[in-house]
């Protein structure tokens, strides 16, 4: 496996930011790193900055990201260029291959034709508007492991002048693409694909507008049951936390531990986004981040130690229970 230094995770990066497909390609080459390698770095560095991609970071990667995430188009084009000017190739003949190689991509690209292009782009603009109709509704509804008890907010007018515009322009990207003009011949095997994707336009246009009126579906059966258990289980600690001499209650009649290590569960629950039950699956894991190596380490020590200690009394709770 090929190690990444420093001047690899700023070309990604640069990349990620700024770069163009040639670009991309170009790097790949020069670099003598394989594509697919490539961007999965860039989808690292889109994971760090807050979007969709690959979770599985280098931790050279993440202080690569935070010394360069604030510097410009100009600021971060002038050290690229350095670093794939410094990228000399140690034999010449290693360098009229790359020099081949290059030249073979431009001609591919060159006899690409634009269209593809075009369809890749707007299915892509597609993708992320169906999604930030999503990220709309679903910020309107409450979070948490009370949320499920609470009605989501109503949309607000400039809400749903937003997702109006978006199904006006996820309705014009579907008429495009059906468009018989803008789609290059295809073999057998490709048409049936594009059957296919004429269906999925369909239905896409069919979600957009059920996303706008009743948010994302929701399969209210596996719900119902995820919060009976969900209940059950914080029944069951609680129980738990009594039988092993933890107090209920102070002397002055307020919630003692057993309530505040149950709140501190919920709390981390929230923070992680999980239910209680995924929770206990994965207990091991976020025990183990939280406890004095972990990344979370410094939550875990809040409130002398109460976090994790919280998470410990859960964790032989669980292996009691299994």
């Amino acid at each position: 496996m090929r190690k990444w230094d420093t001047s690899d995770d700023i070309v990604a990066f640069y990349l990620y930011k700024f770069g163009t497909v040639e670009e991309i390609k170009k790097s790949s080459l020069i670099l003598d790193i394989k594509l697919t390698s490539l961007k999965m770095r860039i989808s690292n560095f889109a994971y760090l900055d807050n979007k969709n991609g690959l979770d599985n970071y280098a931790k050279q990667s993440r202080e690569v990201y935070n010394k360069y995430r604030n510097y410009s188009n100009f600021e971060l084009k002038k050290i690229f260029d350095e670093i794939i000017n410094s990228k000399t190739v140690k034999s010449k003949s290693k360098n009229i291959k790359l020099t081949n190689q290059i030249k073979k991509q431009e001609q591919k690209d060159a006899n690409t034709p634009k269209s593809e292009y075009n369809q890749v782009r707007l299915r892509e603009e597609r993708c992320k508007l169906i999604n930030k109709n999503k990220s709309i509704v679903e910020s309107n509804k409450p979070k948490g492991l009370l949320g499920i008890f609470k009605k989501a907010t109503p949309l607000t007018e400039q809400q749903k002048k937003i997702i109006d515009k978006n199904i006006a322009r996820i309705r014009e990207i579907n008429e495009i693409l059906s468009n018989p003009d803008l789609i290059t011949p295809r073999t057998d095997k490709q048409r049936k694909k594009n059957r296919v994707s004429k269906a999925n336009m369909e239905r896409s246009n069919k979600n957009a507008e059920l996303i706008k009126e009743t948010g994302p579906l929701i399969d209210n059966k596996n719900e119902k049951s995820k919060k009976t258990n969900c209940q059950k289980l914080k029944d069951n600690f609680e129980e738990y936390l009594i039988d092993n001499g933890y107090s209920q209650y102070t002397p002055s009649g307020k919630p003692s531990t057993v309530y505040d290590y149950i709140k501190r569960v919920e709390k981390i629950c929230d923070r992680e986004g999980i239910s209680i039950e995924d929770l206990s699956v994965n207990i091991n894991f976020y025990v183990k981040k939280y406890d004095t190596d972990g990344v979370e380490a410094e939550f875990g020590r809040k409130s002398n130690n109460a976090f994790i200690s919280s998470l410990k009394r859960f964790k032989e709770f669980c292996k009691k229970e299994n």
